[in-house]
C-alpha cells in the first residue's frame, strides 16, 4: 500500500468544497428559497447572516476534504474499479441508519 498524496487530497478537497458550496447555493437559494423563507418566518427566526453563512461555507470545505481523504485512504485497500466507490457511497447511509 502506498502513501496518501496529501497535496492531491488538499486540491481534491478544495474542489469538492467548491462543488458542495455550489450545490448548497443552488438548492437553498434558488430551488428552495421560498420554502426556506417561509420556514424561517414560521419559526420566528431571521435568515442566516454573514457569520452563519461563513461557517456553512467552511464546513462544506471541511466535509469535501474529509470525503476526498476517506476515498484516498480506502482506495488502495479495496479492489480497483467502480466497486470501491459504490461501497464508500453506501457507508454514510448505512451508518446513519444505525444511529
Amino acid at each position: 500500500m502506498g502513501k496518501i498524496n496529501l497535496q492531491k487530497v488538499v486540491v481534491g478537497g478544495l474542489i469538492a468544497g467548491v462543488v458542495l458550496n455550489v450545490i448548497d447555493y443552488v438548492v437553498f437559494n434558488v430551488i428552495l428559497k421560498s420554502q426556506m423563507t417561509a420556514m424561517m418566518a414560521a419559526l420566528g427566526k431571521a435568515p442566516p447572516a454573514g457569520g452563519q453563512i461563513a461557517w456553512y461555507v467552511l464546513l462544506d470545505f471541511v466535509a469535501g476534504a474529509f470525503l476526498v481523504w476517506l476515498y484516498a485512504a480506502i482506495r488502495p485497500r479495496w479492489a480497483p474499479g467502480p466497486r470501491p466507490q459504490q461501497r464508500l457511497a453506501s457507508q454514510p447511509g448505512s451508518s446513519a441508519m444505525r444511529l
